[in-house]
């Protein structure tokens, strides 16, 4: 009876197969609890890095808009950086997210090619202030005040 269907099911082999199961067990419940602190930690300093940011941007006066704009965009790509972390470092190959993630923003780039450039126009009329309230305008097919 010690032999079924080719395989040897004798003790010494179920004390290994436990054996093996909670040092897998253990090992992976060590690297969660270590994911939910580093995700922990991560989110903390990304809200102390965007209060950091958000006093420099009062210091320098920028325009409301410009800084909740910014602001908004480092969180974003801070979190994202951080959950790719936390993923790898889990054991998953991020590779394919990434490839994943870099064609989105291509095609997001793509898609709203003429928006995004609004967008950056807008952004450096805010940041750099060419004009003042006041300021007589002349463009091609408009003038004025």
């Amino acid at each position: 009876m010690d032999k079924v269907h080719g395989i040897d099911w004798n003790i010494a082999n179920w004390q290994q197969l436990l054996d093996t199961f909670l040092t897998d067990a253990f090992n992976i419940g060590f690297k969660i609890i270590v994911c939910i602190i580093l995700y922990i930690v991560g989110r903390k300093l990304i809200k102390w890095l965007d209060q950091v940011m958000k006093r420099l941007m009062l210091a320098r006066s920028l325009d409301l808009s410009v800084s909740s704009f910014l602001r908004s965009l480092v969180n974003v790509l801070l979190t994202v950086a951080m959950l790719m972390a936390i993923i790898n470092f889990l054991g998953i190959n991020t590779t394919s997210f990434v490839a994943l993630l870099a064609l989105f923003g291509v095609a997001a780039g793509m898609a709203m090619s003429g928006t995004l450039q609004n967008l950056a126009g807008g952004v450096m009329i805010l940041l750099f202030r060419p004009y003042d309230v006041g300021d007589y305008i002349l463009t091609l097919h408009t003038e004025g005040w």
